[in-house]
């Protein structure tokens, strides 16, 4: 199928997602690293990963999708029982991940609780104001950027499918269009030349020849008729149905917190 020239490729809206996750990874390993944070804690650390780049990386079964989102609940928190808070916990990937996973008003409502027990977490192990506030903008920011680049992939496949089902849809109606004028053609033509190889049959050898030579050209132009239109229609190009995307209010609004 061809591409118009503003489409996105689903694999540029892809690699901007994955680009996006491998530069928050990196920025919270050195965070930790900056905190002087534990091996064994940065390890740790990165056992929530997993779990939220398979959400990301393809359209599984509700269940399959909650079923990783409790999973990297659970590793997320498993951190915090082997070397307490001594670590960059920031919860971006919880936050990314009820984000991509729950219904609209469950996720957002979950994303700001995730968001302000951060706060409440950082005050209650003794961070000061600046640090607290920087946990919770951090961790809604990432949270952020994973969603809407993860929505922006899921945006760009339905693009793609439901051009792909529209283009298919019109090759379909071509089809029955294409089959309905070879019928016009050939149907009431075969029945002529019928006619005259039945009425020859019958008839003196001079009149006979007669009604099978018109019967041969009246074969020969219907041949003719059948190879134009399957001409015409092997020169057709099926266009695409043209499609206005417009980036949806929530898109707006995410790239406003974002920034």
């Amino acid at each position: 199928m061809a591409r118009t020239a503003d489409d996105l490729p689903l694999r540029l809206a892809g690699g901007m997602l994955w680009a996006s996750f491998g530069i928050l990874f990196f920025i919270r390993t050195m965070s930790g690293v900056w905190r002087d944070a534990a091996p064994l804690a940065l390890l740790l650390t990165m056992t929530s990963y997993p779990p939220l780049i398979a959400i990301l990386a393809r359209r599984w079964r509700p269940a399959v999708r909650y079923g990783l989102l409790s999973a990297l609940v659970l590793l997320y928190l498993l951190p915090f029982l082997v070397v307490g808070p001594a670590w960059d916990w920031m919860p971006w990937t919880v936050a990314a991940g009820v984000l991509c996973v729950l219904p609209a008003r469950a996720a957002w409502s979950l994303f700001v609780l995730v968001v302000t027990a951060t706060g409440a977490a950082a005050a209650l192990l003794g961070h000061g104001v600046y640090d607290t506030i920087w946990f919770m903008i951090a961790t809604a920011d990432d949270g952020l950027i994973v969603f809407s680049l993860a929505a922006l992939v899921g945006t760009a496949r339905r693009l793609h499918d439901t051009r792909g089902e529209l283009a298919r849809l019109a090759l379909v109606r071509e089809r029955l269009r294409l089959d309905g004028e070879l019928r016009d053609v050939l149907g009431g033509k075969l029945r002529a030349i019928a006619f005259r190889m039945r009425k020859a049959v019958r008839e003196e050898p001079v009149e006979a020849r007669q009604d099978i030579r018109e019967g041969i050209g009246l074969a020969r132009r219907t041949l003719a008729e059948v190879r134009e239109t399957a001409g015409a229609y092997r020169a057709t190009t099926i266009a695409e149905p043209p499609a206005r995307i417009e980036s949806p209010r929530l898109a707006r609004f995410v790239l406003l917190a974002v920034l």
